[in-house]
């Protein structure tokens, strides 16, 4: 307890165990403070129906042992149960197990859980919110949304019914998310956060939000941190997990590559089988020796456990094109394609251009054609910082170079650029004559002494804040 009160920053824990015989609950309380000594306890013995004022009244009973400050909003939060009736609730209840559970296997089974609580209970805000995120989770990798205008309903009702419930926001800025109206959703993230700052879930989306919708590293970082810090002990060790793999990956696009290694390991520590933790060591561990070869031997190890993941197979492919061996990333690309037109997957346009050099120097020209005017299709509607890079390597393989160097040298004025770029801009082995020439080398140096300078920028203001 000692020293879960200093990782933590608290004075107070509670614990708690029940049993439910019956239709009647027995539960034992105990209020303890941070030198592991017990403040307080009582025993409850209520009837099943009187869950929801059970709740309240511990929670006002603590609150009047530690004698803390709550606002009145909050004390209308705290007397407002989320629904009177306990088959609502306990449907309710079915369906968040699943909805925290890994796996998209469970996503519709939650909703289905979900709508029977909100069936009972037409006022239920949380449900609601909860199906609107179901319904993100189920359509969030697909080119059709067929569940978005559902999403987009329940998130208004929920706000509807209670202004002042965090789910709810997060729901309606996950509604944007999937639309990628990313201006949108960031104010919806950021007031589910304020209502509820201890949401790992809104701390979790702000952190991704910054790591991949609109890519800056330092605010990826500072989220991801802070998301560790309250999901760090909640006794989940796959959620912990994440929660390192999160920071893990935060900390690599920001340059931090023992920091990141050491979150990566902790991260495996906790859930041995998170392949995503797996994915990203590879990467990391070239980020700190530079061997390619295992980096594609890793990646490969993991795919073998998990034919279905072709986000691997993607990278796998990648590797083996910077290892100038085409004719594997050919066969990794080809499978990766067949498998991303057949489940209709809107994922890793941004790749199009590589697989596009893989395809024609195997003498798939035609091919290679639709690649290219893919990538340039997306670009049309990428709304990150990376436009201006995508556009610049665009122009250099069709031959404009003064376009080419327009669009490096803007990209080259962006902060909070990921690792990666810096790691693989210029270990291109199908480079051509626009990007060895001496000024498009003299801003690939420009981006790199830009990105290392921000890293200490970074360390620097984190570390004032204790963060780092």
């Amino acid at each position: 307890i000692p020293e879960m009160a200093r990782e933590l920053n608290v004075n107070y824990f509670v614990e708690g165990s029940g049993q439910k015989i019956g239709n009647r609950l027995v539960l034992n309380v105990q209020l303890i403070d941070a030198s592991d000594r017990q403040l307080w306890s009582r025993q409850y013995r209520r009837e099943v129906g009187d869950i929801f004022a059970l709740q309240q009244e511990i929670a006002t009973d603590i609150m009047e042992e530690v004698q803390v400050f709550i606002t009145p909003d909050e004390k209308s939060r705290l007397q407002k149960p989320l629904t009177r009736n306990t088959t609502a609730y306990n449907l309710f209840l079915k369906g968040l197990e699943l909805l925290n559970k890994p796996g998209s296997v469970n996503f519709p089974k939650a909703l289905s859980y979900f709508q029977g609580a909100i069936s009972e209970d037409k006022t239920f805000a949380l449900a609601y919110a909860c199906a609107s995120i179901a319904c993100y989770y189920i359509d969030i990798y697909q080119s059709e949304k067929p569940h978005l205008d559902t999403l987009g309903n329940y998130a208004d009702m929920a706000m509807r019914l209670d202004p002042t419930l965090s789910e709810g926001y997060i729901a309606k800025g996950m509604y944007f998310l999937l639309q990628k109206a990313y201006s949108e959703a960031l104010p919806y993230l950021e007031k589910g956060l304020e209502y509820n700052p201890n949401s790992t879930l809104a701390l979790s989306l702000l952190a991704d939000f910054y790591g991949t919708q609109l890519p800056n590293t330092g605010n990826y970082l500072e989220y991801a941190l802070k998301g560790l810090r309250l999901g760090a002990h909640s006794g989940d060790s796959v959620a912990i997990s994440y929660f390192h793999l999160r920071l893990a990956n935060a900390l690599i696009q920001t340059g931090f590559v023992d920091k990141s290694l050491e979150h990566v390991n902790r991260s495996l520590e906790y859930f041995p089988g998170n392949s995503y933790s797996h994915y990203l060591r590879a990467f990391v561990l070239y980020a700190k020796n530079g061997n390619l070869n295992q980096t594609r031997q890793l990646l490969a190890n993991e795919f073998s456990k998990d034919t279905t993941r072709i986000d691997i197979l993607q990278e796998i492919g990648k590797v083996s094109y910077y290892l100038q061996d085409f004719d594997s990333a050919y066969r990794c690309y080809k499978r990766f394609n067949h498998y991303r037109d057949k489940m209709n997957l809107d994922i890793y346009r941004h790749e199009d251009m590589t697989i596009a050099m893989v395809y024609n120097k195997v003498g798939q020209k035609e091919k290679a054609n639709e690649f290219i005017r893919s990538y340039r299709q997306y670009l049309d509607t990428d709304p990150t910082a990376y436009k201006n890079l995508g556009l610049a390597m665009y122009y250099s393989r069709t031959g404009n170079a003064e376009k080419a160097l327009e669009h490096l040298q803007l990209f080259a004025r962006e902060d909070g650029i990921q690792y990666w770029i810096v790691l693989f801009l210029n270990c291109d082995p199908l480079q051509t004559s626009i990007e060895r020439s001496p000024e498009f080398q003299r801003l690939v140096r420009q981006i790199d002494e830009r990105f290392w300078a921000n890293h200490n920028k970074i360390k620097l203001r984190l570390e004032e804040k204790g963060l780092l």
